[in-house]
This record gives structure tokens, sequence and C-alpha cells, in this order.
């Protein structure tokens, strides 16, 4: 479930394990993503990035142009959504986001992304969650994440791939991934006795 992940320290890759708990400072961005968004952290201009910089470095209680404090908001983020506040956790990633080296940024990605899942942002959660893959191929609970975020969006194929890579990466939860693959599917042949038992009320429906 995406609420544990949310309280687990990030894993799977030499970036995404340096994050660690610590306590963190929140503050409110405009530039917040919203459902639908496409290269959702990515996409702000440069005057707005700079600016987004300049937040961050607030946030992360250091001066303008340095480089976000990691671990501390990623451990503030997490507190925010053990407590079900995922809209503050946003507030406090989004800037870091954008101002940290983005060979660093994957968990702040990771943990923003499943504050807007929390949130129903399941297209912009999507968009972040690949963002994170694509920097941690092998972080597993990634690809889990993003089978959930799919299964959500009604996009029941990619979920499957989604949660085959996880199994690839991680062979102890095949088992566990084979379930949740069934759960994604209606049983063989439901549908075509639906279909057949639709006509039937159908026909009944004509001869009365």
């Amino acid at each position: 479930p995406l609420a544990a992940l949310a309280a687990a320290a990030p894993a799977g890759g030499a970036a995404l394990a340096r994050a660690g708990p610590a306590a963190g400072a929140a503050a409110g961005m405009a530039l917040r993503p919203t459902n639908g968004v496409e290269g959702v952290a990515d996409a702000a201009p440069e005057a707005a990035a700079a600016a987004a910089a300049a937040a961050a470095a607030s946030v992360a209680g250091v001066g303008a142009g340095a480089t976000p404090d990691v671990p501390s908001l990623v451990g503030r983020s997490k507190e925010l959504l053990k407590a079900r506040r995922p809209a503050e956790a946003v507030d406090v990633l989004w800037p870091a986001i954008l101002a940290a080296p983005r060979e660093d940024s994957g968990p702040l990605r990771f943990q923003c992304a499943l504050a807007l899942h929390m949130q129903s942002q399941h297209a912009a959660s999507a968009e972040l969650l690949k963002q994170v893959i694509e920097l941690e191929p092998s972080f597993a609970e990634a690809h889990l994440c993003l089978a959930q975020v799919y299964t959500a969006l009604g996009r029941a194929a990619e979920a499957e791939a989604a949660l085959d890579e996880a199994a690839t990466l991680r062979p102890e939860i095949a088992g566990w991934v084979q379930a949740q693959r069934a759960s994604l599917s209606p049983p063989e042949g439901a549908g075509a006795a639906g279909g057949a038992e639709a006509r039937g009320r159908g026909g009944e429906r004509g001869a009365e």
C-alpha cells in the first residue's frame, strides 16, 4: 500500500538510499502539480524555476543557491504523509524538486508522487514515478507504486507491466505480484457469460 511506503525509507538505489528521517520546514509554492500535467517536474519556465530554487533554499533552511537538504525534506514529507496531510507534503517537496540537482532528486520525486496519489492526482503522480524510474531503474517500490497509480487511472495493461517489472527486480515478491495481476483482470469467460446473460434478459423483455 502507498500509505505504508510513505512512512518507509526509499530503497533500491544510491540516491534513494541517502534519504533518512529528519525534521524539515514547510512553505507554500504556486508551481504545484495538478492532475494531467505532463513532464510535471521539468515544465517550469526558467524564471519560475529560479524563484522555485530560492523557495526551496528557504524550505531547506540554507542560503540562496545552495542545494536543498534532501534527507531532511524527505523525512518531513514522511511525517506529513503518515499524518494524512499530503497537500502539506507537496508544499514541502515541490520547490525542492525544482531546485535540487536532477540526479539527487529521486527521493523527493518519489515522496511527492505518493502525496499526489493520496490526493487523487493520479496522472501527475504517474509522471513523477516515471521520472523516479528513469533516475533509478532498479527501484522496485517505484514500479509497484506506478502499478497502483495506473490501476487508479484504469490503465490495467500498464499496471500489469509495472508489476512484472517489480517482480523481475524483486523475485521474492513474485507470488504477491501474481495475485495482484489476477485482481486486475476479470475471470476468464466472465465477459462472454455476462454478455450472454444480458442478451437473455433482453430476449425475455422482448417476449413480454
